[in-house]
């Protein structure tokens, strides 16, 4: 049951002895109510907790209510415990008033809640009353009105009768009431203008001498401490005693241009709390420091003095006054703030937030914040505050942290849009250890040099379109070991760090900036850009974004071992790059490209010169821009591109992981737009689309790997594209994997001056068309090639107007996958000059072929020590052929099956040499001469065991010469004829099976198979015995060259093939461009018409961008 006992000031001695028996806390208003009137009367409230059985008093709610016709209501000022929220708007007609207030350490004893500030009006009395409706203890919590007896006392007013010894009422107290009094004690008559009751100044109930002596002691300037001289004289309701008076602080101590504003508490001699009025300051050295009519104690310049507050002559406390030129360490403490009287940003008697020190902190002060809340208020100034809440000078804010890593937090209110911290001026600031929350924007630095960040946590709120971190004009800004977090819905926030521009050094370490409504990171003209252990994810759109715009030189980013996760746009997005570095990022995109970087479009520290061949920028401009990746992960899960990197001198990338979802399909692209790209131990998983689309003047890959998806298959996949517009690309791609694709390497194109490409040591496994080259200098040597589908290799020269360097094709191991519908070629060079040597192919419909159409140059061949087994004997499979204007060399290979082993298709007048090769197992023919029109000459080769022909020879145009070789091997002929020819054929000391020579009839068809079709086959002077020199008919090396996994050929390459290759394939010399093809320039104008859309595009999101924060920036329109 609540008890609740109301007592004036009637109360008898046995009421409060029966009271003192239980638990009691007192809530009243202090005593001696009385004011002269239209004279302001501070008026206490309080709470007395020293019956409460030893609870502290933690929270409170009272109503407090008096005559509206008596009193009007001027204001009120807080206590000596917590800061109350006050609720006044039934004050001023009503004469009602509400205060609430929580304090969780709780205070014990006798202090006041608040004090009210009454004017008295009219003559009359009055009774000031409080009632209680809530009251708790600190700690334990305890509902002490449902627990204690709680004791309300009211004030009693009445009209004051005067002042103590101004006996006329004129405001003084001097010698002519001095004369009053003594004219009085010598029985003189005295005007009745004196009241001569007022002559008792000193309080013993007598007007006599003393009392005049008091008073003409005062006007002479005597002190009379302890006497009543002006002191209010109260009505019947007072005691007319003296009060003590005490001020809280008792030092003062400020800086130039801080104030306070101390308390003055007058009490009774049992201790109680007494009302106040005609409360007066003075400043015994108004240089130092002044006071103003509210009291407010302003520093003025360095040095000491005393203020003096009084209420009467005789009536009066002193406190000491040091003004510092600076404090050097300010102290936030809410918790100790809110139980304080005042608040001066020392140790002892703190600030309740940072806020009411910005306007008095000096550069490189420090800030110290306690643990705890502690909640932004609407600002109040403590004395001089030109610059309002704003920092002009750098300071470092330390949050005092707890033994478990707590920080402190500051805190305010969505609705205020407040900045914790808004620097407009300053050299160096640092803030560490805190959380900022519900801030519109967390840090702000507008005029500071160099910011530090340090371990501090930002949530933005959900209602505000703010920013965590937003700098303008900085030199460097430092974020380390922190957290930059916008609201959770992405949709009422915008930068989570914003740099405006000219920065020289922006680093970030060890942060996560995620869930903004815009970019994460968003950066105009940084020169130096560092992000380390970091993760910037979940934003609406770009994790990072740098834009430069008016640097004098170009720009640098570095991103290390940063996670960036589900950005709306690109992880990373850089326009205008100098050097840009990345190493042991983790990326995944899911909406926009995993990193994009743009060169400028214009050069640094002057004008552009003439845009130089195969770029959109100047040489001058592009000079020293460069990319770097390292061991990078990127996973792409959108239709984006993993990497989008244009108009850059170079890129060198290693071990980076490009991945793929395994079981979707969705397009995954790459643009490498650099003069000079390097990519190696890199892998790129589940392609369904590009890997590498590079376009400049040298690409290097090596020892990387390119797998499609697994619900991919041969139509999808690029790995490797390279083209250029001009000169170029120089291509070597070497040590490679690539399985599940519709194209493995495709570079160059009609027109373009492309070479040399090299590709050597690489593997590539179920692929559809595995190398696609057109260069004036190819180089494919040391590759394994397995399950190809269409073609192993097709190449060809650019047909620029560079001379043509022999193809050198050399050392392959290839194996087809048939399909229906498709034809599969093994290895196919065409029109230009080229070498097959020591290749192996096995199981494709054209084993090796070369085409040069009869209106091309005269170009030179060679088939040398190659071995192969085409997929079939039915017709149309072949081992090799050489097919156009050729002057074919055909020299020591293997061909086992085929329907044709060797077939010559050249139409030219140059020699044929076919020397020393086995052809074996054919359906149709071992060596097939189709039309050819120059002369051939055959020395040493094996034909044997062919199903019809050995040799067969279609129309002739010059002689034929095959000699020295075997059309039986081991007794095996050939099964129709060993030479079939309508036309003169000179098969002359050959090996046919017998020392006889060849034998049967002409188109017999023995056994032997040692017949030729007519008489036009000269086959004199045989050889009597099976020669040694032509090479055997099956090949051992043909099946472990086969049967070697891709992996393990790779694994067995010799890592140092560029020396070799190089002197195989000299650089041609750089010569001018021709024009290109139709179909070549439109390429290229597709291409050109992208990047300038996407550029301008960019550009103009960020000149709106920036546009706006300019208007918002000089206006002032950004609340901080």
């Amino acid at each position: 049951m609540k008890r609740i006992l109301t007592l004036g000031l009637t109360v008898g001695a046995l009421g409060a002895a029966t009271l003192r028996a239980q638990d009691t806390v007192t809530v009243g208003v202090g005593g001696e109510l009385s004011a002269p009137l239209l004279e302001k009367l501070l008026v206490p409230v309080f709470a007395d907790m020293r019956l409460a059985g030893g609870e502290k008093l933690g929270s409170y709610t009272i109503r407090v209510s008096w005559n509206p016709n008596i009193f009007s209501f001027n204001g009120w000022r807080s206590g000596s415990f917590a800061e109350p929220v006050v609720r006044t708007d039934s004050a001023f007609s009503y004469g009602v008033l509400w205060a609430s207030a929580v304090s969780p350490a709780g205070r014990d004893g006798v202090f006041n809640l608040l004090d009210l500030i009454l004017v008295p009006d009219s003559n009359g009395a009055d009774t000031i009353v409080v009632s209680v409706t809530e009251l708790s203890a600190a700690g334990t919590l305890t509902d002490l009105l449902a627990t204690k007896v709680v004791r309300t006392v009211p004030g009693a007013f009445c009209p004051a009768l005067g002042r103590w010894g101004d006996l006329d009422r004129d405001g003084r107290s001097n010698s002519r009431d001095a004369l009053a009094v003594l004219t009085s004690v010598v029985g003189l008559p005295v005007d009745t203008l004196f009241d001569l009751a007022l002559g008792d100044v000193d309080g013993d109930a007598k007007v006599n001498t003393r009392d005049a002596l008091i008073i003409l002691s005062y006007a002479v300037g005597i002190d009379i401490p302890g006497q009543r001289v002006l002191l209010v004289a109260g009505g019947i309701c007072t005691s007319g005693a003296v009060p003590s008076l005490a001020v809280v602080p008792d030092t003062l101590d400020l800086v130039v241009g801080q104030g306070v504003e101390p308390k003055v508490f007058g009490r009774d001699a049992a201790g109680g709390l007494t009302a106040l009025n005609n409360l007066q300051w003075e400043i015994a050295d108004p240089r130092v420091a002044v006071v103003s009519a509210d009291g407010m104690v302003i520093a003025r310049e360095p040095g000491t003095t005393v203020a003096t507050a009084a209420v009467a002559p005789g009536v009066r406390v002193r406190a000491t006054v040091i003004s510092r030129a600076r404090r050097g360490t300010w102290f936030v403490d809410a918790a100790k703030a809110k139980r304080a009287s005042v608040q001066m940003g020392t140790s002892k008697w703190p600030f309740a937030t940072p806020q009411f020190a910005f306007p008095h902190v000096r550069e490189g002060d420090t800030i110290r914040v306690a643990p705890g809340v502690h909640d932004y208020e609407d600002f109040k100034c403590f004395g001089e505050c030109p610059s309002g809440d704003y920092l002009l000078a750098g300071v470092v804010v330390i949050g005092d942290t707890l033994a478990d890593g707590t920080r402190p937090v500051l805190r305010a209110r969505e609705q205020d849009f407040f900045t914790a911290f808004d620097f407009e001026g300053g050299r160096h600031a640092e803030v560490r250890n805190l959380v900022l929350r519900g801030f519109y924007t967390g840090l702000y630095a507008g005029g500071l040099r160099t910011l530090v960040v340090d371990n501090v946590r930002i949530e933005e709120p959900i209602t505000t379109f703010g920013h965590g971190i937003y700098v303008w004009g900085i030199d460097t800004l430092s974020v380390s070991r922190s957290e930059v977090l916008g609201d959770s819905t992405r949709s009422n926030s915008r930068y989570g760090i914003l740099i405006g521009e000219l920065a020289n050094l922006v680093r970030i370490s060890d942060t996560r900036v995620v869930n903004w409504g815009s970019y994460g990171i968003h950066g105009e003209d940084v020169f130096r850009f560092e992000l380390e252990r970091s993760e910037v994810s979940f934003n609406r759109y770009s994790g990072v974004y740098l834009y430069e715009d008016e640097l004098d030189a170009p720009p640098s980013a570095r991103f290390s071992y940063n996670r960036l996760v589900e950005n709306g746009g690109a992880a990373i997005s850089i326009n205008g790059a100098g050097a840009v570095a990345t190493d042991h990022n983790y990326i995944l995109a899911t909406n926009g490209d995993a990193i994009t970087v743009y060169g400028s479009g214009r050069s640094f520290g002057g004008e552009s010169p003439p845009p130089a061949s195969g770029v959109s920028r100047s040489a001058a401009a592009l000079a020293g821009t460069k990319l770097v990746m390292l061991a990078d992960s990127i996973r792409v899960r959108a239709n984006a591109n993993w990497l989008y990197a244009s108009d850059l001198d170079s890129a060198a990338i290693d071990s980076i992981w490009v991945e793929n979802p395994a079981d979707t399909i969705i397009y995954q692209y790459n643009w490498l737009q650099v003069n000079v790209a390097s990519i190696t131990n890199s892998r790129f998983v589940n392609l369904q689309n590009e890997a590498i689309d590079f376009r400049g003047r040298k690409l290097v890959v090596d020892n990387s790997s390119f797998t499609a998806c697994q619900v991919c298959d041969w139509d999808r996949g690029y790995a490797i594209q390279a083209f250029a517009w001009d000169q170029g690309p120089e291509v070597w791609i070497t040590n490679s994997l690539f399985s599940r694709l519709y194209s493995a390497v495709d570079v160059g194109d009609t027109g373009d001056s492309a070479g040399p490409i090299v590709l050597a040591g690489n593997s590539i496994d179920s692929v559809a068309y595995a190398l696609r080259l057109s260069g004036d200098s190819v180089v494919v040597r040391d590759n394994t090639f397995t399950r190809i589908r269409d073609y192993a290799l097709s190449a060809s020269p650019g047909f620029s107007n560079r001379p043509f360097v022999e193809a050198w094709i050399a050392r392959n191991r290839v194996s087809c996958s048939v399909q229906q519908s498709y034809t599969a070629f093994g290895l196919r060079h065409d029109y230009g000059p080229a070498r097959f040597e020591d290749n192996v192919v096995k199981d494709c419909d054209w084993g090796l072929y070369a085409y040069n159409s009869p209106s091309s140059p005269l170009a030179d061949v060679t088939f040398i020590r190659d071995s192969v087994v085409p997929a079939s004997t039915a017709s149309y499979h072949v081992g090799i052929r050489p097919d156009g204007r050729w002057r074919p060399r055909i020299i020591g290979n293997r061909v086992v099956g085929g329907y044709i082993g060797i077939d010559v298709t050249v139409t030219d007048t140059a020699t044929v040499l076919v020397d020393s090769n086995a052809v074996s197992g054919t359906g149709y023919a071992g060596i097939q001469l189709y039309y050819v029109q120059g002369s051939v000459t055959g020395r040493r080769n094996n034909i044997a065991g062919n199903a019809l022909d050995g040799i067969l020879n279609v129309g002739t145009s010059g002689p034929r010469s095959f000699t020295l070789g075997k059309f039986n091997s081991g007794g095996v002929g050939n099964g129709r004829y060993a030479v079939n020819s309508s036309a003169p054929f000179d098969a002359t000391q050959n090996w046919w099976g017998s020392a006889s020579g060849a034998g049967g009839q002409f188109g017999s068809g023995l056994a032997n198979a040692d017949s030729v079709s007519s008489a036009q086959v000269d086959v004199s002077s045989p050889l009597t015995a099976e020669p040694s020199e032509p090479p055997p008919l099956s090949s051992p090396p043909i099946a472990a060259a086969l049967s070697a996994s891709p992996l393990a050929a790779k694994q067995g390459l010799q890592p140092a093939v560029a020396a070799e290759i190089d002197s195989a394939a000299p650089r041609p010399p750089d010569l001018e461009l021709q024009a290109r093809r139709e179909m070549r320039d439109a390429f290229k104008r597709r291409m050109l018409e992208r990047i300038a859309e996407e550029r301008e595009a960019h550009r103009k999101r960020a000149e709106e961008a920036r546009s706006l924060l300019l208007q918002l920036h000089r206006a002032k329109q950004l609340p901080h």
